[in-house]
């Protein structure tokens, strides 16, 4: 539920830790237990740090602390628990999540379970409800990832109540969960955060989401939010569309035209239409046109021209069922790349 901030320097985030945290970080069973026993999450975090990764050792008395009749007790001990990879604790989770009365440690205990296969088997949907409207953001949070990933009844309403919230975390939460849930729905939501230097999810995620779009325009937005900051917009476009499912005629569209850029968004580009896997002809006739730009084998400039043009030379010996063509072999994967083309009755 919280991060696990311990590696950042205390004095930039938190202000000084007191005295008394001080003398107590000289002494682990001190510090584990001030850390159970922190009041507020400002105090868990600025503890945290001070006594850095949860250790296999602690597990136990984690455990036994997650029995706590003190809520914020056993509500630190199950957050500990979660930043732990040991299979006693997250067995110890599994428990939690199956026992517990208390909505807060219950979402805490989901946590560490979003990812995996066996989510839907922890749900338990009076407590889930319960958790969605706690005044705890972190609880919420989970709630929400937790009733979107298991289709819950209710979720979409839970989250377009959750987009007004006051907890960026929250709505942080709600907005991911839109993408997953119903990007078609939300799509004009998704749309204003793609086009913000700052969007509350990463833009991998926004692009990805609207990847899915069936409007034809979605492939002009894309082209004007790739030229907005920040630079990491082109290889959350890439991670997006690269490893995602949709193949949209928008999306074909866009790609053939930031093919003829020749910059970053060009490449990526032509690896994108490279590993769908249906666009050869498109991609050979690209490798011709760069091919025959090339300057004299003469001029000085050659070497790094041809150089640069890997993706191509890589591309045509692949096509070509041999080694990529090195840099020096021009006319020849010029002259594979012509017989390829006209062969069966290619054409560009």
């Amino acid at each position: 539920m919280r991060a696990a901030l311990w590696a950042i320097p205390v004095i930039l985030l938190c202000g000084c830790p007191s005295s008394r945290d001080k003398n107590i970080a000289n002494t682990p069973f001190l510090l584990l237990n001030s850390l159970l026993d922190s009041a507020t999450d400002a105090e868990f975090n600025q503890r945290l740090r001070l006594h850095g990764p949860v250790k296999d050792d602690e597990v136990p008395a984690l455990i036994e602390q997650a029995r706590s009749a003190q809520a914020r007790t056993r509500r630190n001990a199950t957050s500990l628990l979660g930043l732990t990879r040991s299979s006693e604790a997250k067995a110890a989770l599994a428990r939690i999540a199956a026992q517990t009365s208390d909505e807060v440690q219950y979402a805490m205990a989901l946590d560490r379970f979003l990812d995996e296969p066996n989510l839907a088997a922890l749900v338990r949907p009076e407590l889930l409800k319960a958790a969605l409207i706690s005044s705890e953001p972190d609880a919420v949070a989970v709630a929400l990832q937790v009733s979107t990933k298991t289709r819950q009844p209710g979720a979409e309403a839970a989250i377009e109540s959750a987009l007004a919230h006051p907890s960026v975390k929250v709505r942080e939460a709600a907005l991911r969960s839109a993408c997953e849930l119903n990007p078609v729905k939300f799509e004009p939501l998704i749309i204003a955060e793609l086009l913000k230097e700052n969007a509350l999810l990463s833009h991998r995620e926004l692009y990805l989401a609207l990847s899915h779009s069936d409007d034809s325009k979605m492939g002009e937005l894309f082209a004007r939010s790739l030229k907005l900051p920040p630079s990491s917009r082109t290889t959350d476009f890439h991670n997006a569309i690269y490893f995602s499912e949709p193949r949209k005629p928008w999306l074909r569209t866009l790609l053939l035209e930031l093919l003829k850029q020749g910059d970053d968004l060009a490449n990526s580009a032509f690896h994108i239409l490279e590993k769908w896997g249906d666009s050869d002809k498109i991609l050979c006739a690209f490798c011709i046109d760069d091919l025959q730009q090339a300057p004299p084998a003469t001029d000085k400039t050659y070497r790094r021209y041809m150089i640069d043009r890997e993706q191509c030379r890589v591309y045509l010996g692949k096509l070509a069922g041999r080694a990529p063509f090195t840099w020096e072999e021009r006319e020849a994967a010029l002259a594979f790349a012509q017989t390829w083309m006209t062969k069966a009755g290619r054409t560009p």
